[in-house]
């Protein structure tokens, strides 16, 4: 606007449209202000009930999934904002639109609610090898889903803080330490 107008006053009838851009003093127009006072903005993505739909077969949608840590970079220095993707399954693995393999190994945090099927829950175990042993994963699962609560959850995070005591959390606020 201001370079295609220049100055406000050359908005004729279109004027007052752009109130809230112009300093009403000077007459000219604001400078923009920062919406989060400088801080960068964290941009997320939630993808829900998903599973046997054409999103986890697109390979835009696997791409994204994959780089979505070094997505929309900045001017500059500065690295990406990156993209936080949350996505919510009712099922780790089933036949057909199942949550991709490279998705699954690619987890930075897992929350894992009760499952029937204990080829599921051996699948997830060797899964998490990589971070956690399968006998100590299942060890923490069974801890955790001994706790009669409708909703128990437990809550891996792959790449726990310094200050973390431990990868495993009760219903992420109860962190779950090994004797």
């Amino acid at each position: 606007m201001k370079k295609l107008y220049g100055k406000p006053s050359n908005l004729d009838d279109d004027y007052t449209l752009f109130d809230e851009y112009i300093d009403p003093i000077t007459r000219n127009w604001k400078e923009p202000e920062h919406k989060w006072n400088g801080r960068r903005p964290v941009i997320g993505l939630f993808v829900d009930d998903a599973q046997s739909t054409a999103i986890f077969r697109n390979r835009k949608f696997l791409n994204l999934a994959l780089k979505h840590r070094h997505l929309f970079s900045m001017p500059g220095d500065e690295s990406s904002l990156g993209l936080s993707i949350i996505m919510a399954v009712q099922s780790y693995t089933s036949t057909g639109g199942s949550l991709p393999r490279a998705i699954r190994n690619n987890a930075t945090h897992v929350g894992l609610w009760r499952t029937k099927s204990n080829i599921e829950l051996d699948l997830i175990s060797q899964e998490m090898a990589g971070e956690v042993s399968p006998e100590k994963f299942i060890e923490n699962y069974n801890y955790i889903m001994s706790d009669p609560a409708v909703h128990t959850m437990m809550f891996i995070d792959l790449f726990p803080k310094p200050n973390h005591p431990s990868m495993f959390r009760k219903n992420y606020v109860q962190f779950v330490i090994d004797d």
